[in-house]
């Protein structure tokens, strides 16, 4: 009986973690209690709301100072790290596939329906200062690397010519040295909307300030001027 219920519990186990959504996030769950010991990427955990982990902001004016965010890691809890854990931070264009093909169905609900004309952004649109992420023992955060959004690109990008441009880029965390990963919070979704040209030069909405991150789900991640 004891040897039952200890496969009972183990099944359990991996049942919480099979359970991910393809946004990268799931609040809905019960994986958040003191038993578990688990490495989150912190822009998503910030941002965590309706099973979301979602930033978004909208390109306004011509402005062509590059936008930053900040990127690093936890433990879940803000706990301490008692050993060393290295994991890579790599684009997962994988998960947007995924969502912007569950968003042709507007059956699968809102969560994806945002996703339906969604693209990856270009590489030449972005810099990631690094790929990956090392908390070290007796610390509380990792050290973190710089994404840096190429705002001159997005404002002489083409597509705006005739269109408004949802791009994506999703950045996830993989392969940990040594604490497992939470599902999560492993996967954040930084959300660029590039207006359609309006007139000569002109983009996005006189309203919307200087292109700075929306709250998509959460307070700001970090971005800078």
């Amino acid at each position: 009986m004891k040897q039952l219920n200890m496969k009972t519990a183990f099944a359990a186990m991996v049942a919480v973690f099979a359970a991910v959504g393809f946004t990268g996030c799931n609040d809905d769950d019960n994986r958040y209690n003191d038993d578990y010991i688990l490495l989150g990427l912190n822009p998503a955990l910030k941002v965590l709301a309706g099973g979301e982990c979602n930033t978004s902001f909208t390109l306004s004016g011509t402005e062509q100072t590059d936008t930053t965010f900040t990127v690093d890691m936890s433990l879940y809890q803000n706990r301490v790290a008692d050993m060393d854990a290295t994991v890579d931070l790599v684009v997962a264009e994988d998960t947007l596939t995924r969502a912007v093909a569950l968003a042709q169905d507007e059956a699968n609900g809102a969560k994806y329906t945002k996703f339906k004309d969604a693209r990856l952004l270009p590489a030449s649109f972005y810099l990631l200062s690094g790929d990956r992420l090392t908390l070290e023992a007796g610390e509380v955060v990792s050290g973190s690397v710089t994404l840096a959004i190429h705002r001159d690109q997005l404002v002489a990008d083409p597509l705006r010519k005739d269109r408004d441009v949802l791009y994506v880029l999703p950045l996830q965390i993989r392969n940990s040295s040594s604490y497992a990963i939470n599902d999560a919070v492993d996967t954040w979704m930084l959300m660029i909307t590039v207006p359609m040209l309006q007139g000569t030069g002109d983009a996005g909405d006189p309203g919307e300030g200087d292109g700075g991150a929306e709250e998509g789900g959460g307070e700001d991640t970090g971005a800078g001027e």
